[in-house]
């Protein structure tokens, strides 16, 4: 009779072949059989992952044979455990296999026992989704940047009149001024208290005491001049800025010493122009004084003057005693200086995470919005918002799935990437030595040379700007304050017009020749790639940040790089130590030294470069360059036998190493990791009929029986004074109506969409020594994409904020529940609202704060089933439900668990999600 399973394990490789020799049939030397496993499990209400993982005793051939090889290899040890399982047709079909784990492997007289490693990528995502990576934003960055046009802020002035205090007074005092002979009176100001958010547009000035308006009794008609004081002022526009003067609280008496209180005082402010004398821009009673607006340009200042009311004749205050009690407010609106910004795809991102996960090689990863609105979605690193050199986002796996899950209701499922394209490991026959079927990537750069010059170097005898028909151009030079010029064969550098100056300067729309952003270059000297950074002004090394790993299939290492002129000696025949096989930048080729002599041809050198041209398979790797990662620093072959560093840890590919090959565990298929709407993952149609061999067990489910849930983000507290109270990206809690049992589903997204907390991390950018705690935050922004840049999306209505350049309004929580609205009916028909942090009076869409919320079509019900049946065959697709029927009954659910005690055909046990 045929084992319903079979057991193999192979020592020494990654994978189980059972053509191999070192492949043996380990199914009657295995003590433990029972305790060997495969899960199938829905977690966190997401796809269905399947788990494998076991501890495997060993006896008789097999326990000797492992522990004969663990002698020779010790920690070098490798090895893969397969189980087979018996089908339909009577033939053995793969079930699992999986890497053992020789850091668990131990024996006695008797037995070898060994863990078999789960290095499903489930299990791989579980034991690091919480771990909080460094993403260098540089690496997964978007081409294009984000216009940040900023958020409007509010910035507030109390101004004050400063004379003599009085003790307990509420008024300060100026005493007995003689006035006499003058209109104005200008009295003494300055400001008590400001709030200013965005800085560099006035300047407050304590306003001196002064007299203007010359009265001239000299003839029969009193005149007097007009106001000539241009030096005592409170405020000045550092730029061009509109302000808003509130005098509405302004108190004031006046006494004279001859005629006693004064009824006819007035205030006027005066504009005072960069040249030119002040202009008046309003006058009023002081008790009937309120609000005016104007629009200083840059260098233009306020005054404000005291004086009385002029019927026909001037008027003077005399000698007067002045009672100050309160003056007034000073407000105006900006945001600041525009900047761009370094952004990221959800997608980017994702695999980025992946590659630091290790699983680069053979997983790629995807975010299918079904929403199409939601491809406009984008991430911001709070150090990109800095504007920080190297810019870092920082995140764990488990924070981007939560991202995914309450902005777009995703989650992730794990597929077959397509056909079996996995890179060789090293225990196979790769063959390096045949003709080389990759085409060379080709890599679009212009060259020029970069000696560290710097333009102000130059004489005036070295620069001129149109080069002449008759001196030819020898190189183009970049210059370290950001400019390129070419070099004549005179020694002249042009600036202006030679050839190729196209290649790396264009005109910008105020008609000035600016450097090329984003522009990839080739230092023909260096022999190194960059590329140009118009924001900051300098050029950044270009590196690439993935691997397409259907071509790449092997690491050569080398010992570094040669600079200067050499003689290549033709052909080596000895032993080759790896450390000694160096790169000619100068010939463009590796080479093995020797006793003083450099080789082009030693041993495995194929593998490295084949008729003078470098491998566009291999991965070289320099591992004297320890600078970024332990293993050394990757490069890839271009056009022109250059070579392009990847910026990333050393892949996981097999390597030489003196001819020999080197078993290297990876997995034998490749996979995707694909965000996809919750939706799709708990279908309306059948995966799977039961046949039932006992009654089913239904309970309630705890866990899934809410009385409130909180929807949105953490709320924030801003240091802008005045601004950021009608921020409306915060948190929003709703009862479920249900009392039950005490419980809060946590529905908040663990990045940022706030428009002031990124406004206020903007303002700091011009202090990268500082810390912030929003530095390490990652934010989202709803875009729309123009010609050269993405855009802040203001598209949808928003009421009852302070400003309109607020933006994210697609982010607010209502879009999150609309998102994810299946997926909370499962928890209750209806949301109540209970509180907010966001200002009620706001509406998002037409759309109050504060409104109920009714959602439908819940995916599954408050159920779990625990159903046994004797059908052994698993369906093909697990998105969808079980169904049995059961006492004239019909039952359905997605499964939730299922566990298979792969030598047990007894039973299998299902635990459903009632639906």
């Amino acid at each position: 009779m045929k084992m319903n399973c079979k057991f193999y394990i192979s020592l020494g490789s990654s994978k189980v072949e059972i053509s191999k020799s070192n492949c043996i049939d380990i199914s009657d030397m295995i003590t433990n059989l029972d305790d060997i496993k495969l899960s199938y499990v829905r977690s966190d209400y997401g796809g269905v992952v399947r788990k494998c993982g076991s501890t495997i005793t060993l006896t008789g051939k097999a326990r000797n044979m492992i522990v004969s090889y663990y002698t020779e290899n010790k920690l070098k040890s490798t090895g893969a455990f397969a189980v087979y399982r018996i089908n339909n047709n009577w033939e053995y079909d793969l079930l699992f296999e999986c890497p053992i784990d020789f850091s668990t492997f131990k024996y006695d007289g008797y037995t070898a026992q060994i863990a078999c490693l789960d290095n499903s990528v489930a299990a791989i995502l579980n034991s690091n989704k919480g771990t909080k990576y460094e993403v260098l934003v540089d690496e997964v960055k978007e081409g294009k940047q984000l216009y940040f046009d900023g958020v409007r802020l509010l910035n507030t002035v109390r101004i004050v009149f400063t004379g003599n205090s009085v003790d307990d007074e509420s008024y300060t005092i100026r005493e007995n001024v003689d006035c006499s002979g003058f209109v104005y009176y200008i009295p003494p100001v300055s400001y008590a208290e400001s709030d200013i958010q965005v800085d560099g547009y006035v300047k407050m000035n304590d306003q001196e005491e002064g007299l203007s308006g010359k009265i001239d009794t000299s003839s029969s008609w009193v005149t007097a001049g007009p106001n000539l004081n241009t030096t005592s002022y409170f405020l000045e526009a550092v730029k061009d800025v509109s302000i808003e003067i509130d005098l509405k609280s302004i108190s004031i008496n006046v006494v004279n010493s001859v005629s006693g209180e004064l009824n006819d005082v007035m205030v006027s402010l005066y504009k005072i122009p960069v040249n030119g004398n002040p202009v008046s821009i309003v006058s009023s009673f002081v008790n009937a004084s309120g609000l005016c607006n104007v629009n200083l340009l840059k260098g233009e200042r306020l005054q404000l003057c005291l004086h009385r009311f002029m019927l026909i004749n001037p008027v003077s205050f005399g000698r007067s005693t002045f009672y100050f009690y309160n003056l007034g407010e000073l407000r105006w609106n900006e945001t600041g200086e525009i900047s761009y910004i370094d952004v990221v795809k959800p997608s980017s991102l994702l695999n980025n995470l992946i590659e630091k996960m290790g699983m680069a090689s053979y997983v790629r990863g995807e975010v299918n919005f079904d929403n199409t609105e939601l491809d406009k979605i984008l991430l911001v690193a709070g150090e990109s918002v800095r504007k920080f050199n190297s810019a870092k986002l920082y995140t764990s796996f488990s924070d981007f799935c939560k991202f995914l899950e309450v902005v777009a209701g995703m989650v992730y499922v794990i597929e077959s990437d397509g056909e079996n394209t996995n890179i060789d490991d090293g225990s196979d026959d790769v063959d390096y030595t045949k003709d080389y079927v990759y085409d060379d990537v080709q890599i679009d750069a212009d060259e020029f040379v970069r000696p560290g010059k710097y333009y102000t170097d130059l004489t005036n005898e070295e620069i001129d700007a149109l080069l002449p028909d008759d001196v030819t151009l020898v190189d183009v030079v970049f210059f370290e304050d950001y400019l390129f010029g070419g070099l004549g064969n005179n020694g002249v550098y042009y600036f202006f017009n030679y050839p190729g100056i196209e290649k790396y300067n264009e005109m910008n729309s105020s008609f000035d020749i600016v450097i090329i952003d984003k522009n990839i270059l080739y230092d023909s000297v260096s022999k190194k790639y960059y590329i140009t950074d118009s924001v900051n002004n300098r050029l950044n090394d270009y590196f690439i940040s993935s691997l397409d790993f259907s071509r790449y299939n092997h690491l050569a290492r080398f010992g570094g790089f040669i600079i200067g002129n050499i003689l290549d000696s033709g052909e080596y025949d000895g032993d080759v130590n790896r450390e000694n096989i160096l790169f000619s930048k100068e010939l463009s080729k590796f080479l093995y030294y020797q006793s003083g002599s450099y080789y082009s041809v030693f041993e495995d050198s194929e593998s490295y470069q084949k008729d003078g041209r470098l491998n566009p398979s291999a991965v070289f790797v320099d591992i004297s360059d320890l600078s970024s990662y332990d293993d050394g620093t990757s490069y890839i072959s271009t056009s022109g036998n250059r070579l392009l560093m990847y910026n990333g840890p050393v892949p996981s590919l097999p390597e030489r190493n003196d001819g020999e090959d080197i078993p290297v565990v990876i997995p034998t298929d490749r996979y995707v990791i694909k965000f996809v709407h919750r939706n799709s993952v708990f279908l309306n149609s059948v995966s799977k009929t039961l046949s039932v061999v006992s009654e089913p067990e239904y309970s309630v489910s705890s866990g899934r029986i809410y009385s409130s849930v909180k929807v949105g983000y953490a709320k924030q507290d801003y240091d802008l004074g005045n601004n950021g109270k009608d921020e409306f990206n915060s948190t929003i809690e709703y009862s479920t109506g249900l009392n039950l049992k005490e419980q809060t589903l946590d529905f908040l997204c663990p990045y940022r969409a706030d428009s002031y907390g990124f406004q206020e991390l903007s303002k700091k950018n011009v202090n990268q020594t500082s810390d912030s705690d929003s530095d390490n935050n990652t934010f989202i922004v709803y875009t729309s994409i123009a010609d050269s840049c993405y855009k802040l999306d203001r598209s949808i209505s928003v009421d009852g904020v302070y400003t309109e350049t607020i933006f994210n309004a697609r982010l607010f929580p209502h879009f999150l529940i609309e998102a994810n609205e299946r997926f909370l009916a499962s928890y209750t028909s209806r949301l109540i609202y209970t509180s907010s942090d966001i200002l009620d009076n706001i509406m998002i869409n037409s759309n109050r704060v504060n409104k109920n919320v009714s959602l439908a079509s819940q995916l599954f019900k408050e159920g779990d089933i625990t159903v046994k049946t004797n059908d052994f065959i698993l369906p093909e697709d697990w998105n969808g439900y079980v169904d049995f029927e059961w006492d004239g009954k019909l039952y359905k659910g997605y499964l939730k668990n299922l566990d298979i005690n792969v030598c047990n055909d007894e039973v299998f046990e299902y635990e459903l999600i009632e639906c």
